[in-house]
């Protein structure tokens, strides 16, 4: 009988921080993918991962508070101890995830070219934190892993010609970049009209190196 309540005492501790971490679970890996495309909301899998630890870590903290009191270091120097366990954990923790699954990712050049021509000069400028662009697309085609709240522009060039009756793929990607998401121009199917116009932030030169760079990424 005393194992009994003892059982059941241990179940009534233990529920409350198992229901929270399941429905958790249930808003991460159900509810999160259900969100409609054009909201510009978008959780990969890398990030239901990290959220579906944090998740789990939080009902086995308050699963673990709930089973009674702790033992208490003895001296000085355990309760030190224990502050430096937890601290180099968590900033474990955050460094390996910030390793493995970083924000954004853009190959390093190998070498200085001699003459520069415009496309790189247009990649160049579309990795660049003054632009931004990788902030919200990627080009998964050369390597660049950025954003995913935007479309990922591998093959753009092929595509862009499609885009807007009567228009060239030049001229769309040009009208494109320089009105941004303008609903009386083209948007996207599919996603949040979120791009700023980059008309009067751009010189000309800058504007046609970036044009060139996208009219010449015609592979998926």
């Amino acid at each position: 009988m005393k194992r009994w309540d003892l059982a059941g005492g241990l179940g009534r501790r233990v529920r409350g921080p198992l229901t929270f971490t399941l429905l958790g679970l249930a808003v991460i890996w159900v509810l999160l993918p259900l969100l409609p495309a054009g909201s510009g909301l978008h959780f990969g899998s890398q990030y239901r991962v990290f959220f579906s630890i944090v998740v789990a870590s939080a009902g086995l903290f308050f699963a673990l508070l709930n089973l009674g009191p702790l033992p208490q270091p003895r001296s000085q120097w355990g309760v030190l101890g224990s502050i430096a366990l937890v601290y180099l954990a968590t900033v474990g923790v955050l460094v390996a995830i910030g390793v493995l699954y970083p924000q954004f990712e853009v190959p390093r050049p190998t070498e200085e070219a001699a003459g520069v021509t415009a496309e790189e000069r247009g990649q160049a400028l579309f990795l660049s934190p003054e632009v931004g662009c990788f902030a919200c697309h990627s080009i998964t085609a050369i390597g660049v892993r950025g954003g995913q709240r935007a479309p990922d522009l591998s093959g753009v060039g092929s595509r862009a010609a499609a885009r807007v009756p009567g228009e060239s793929a030049e001229g769309y990607i040009g009208e494109h970049i320089k009105r941004g998401s303008d609903q009386n121009y083209f948007v996207v199917p599919g996603f949040a009209p979120i791009m700023p116009p980059f008309g009067q932030r751009l010189s000309q030169g800058q504007l046609a190196d970036l044009v060139a760079f996208l009219k010449g990424l015609t592979g998926e």
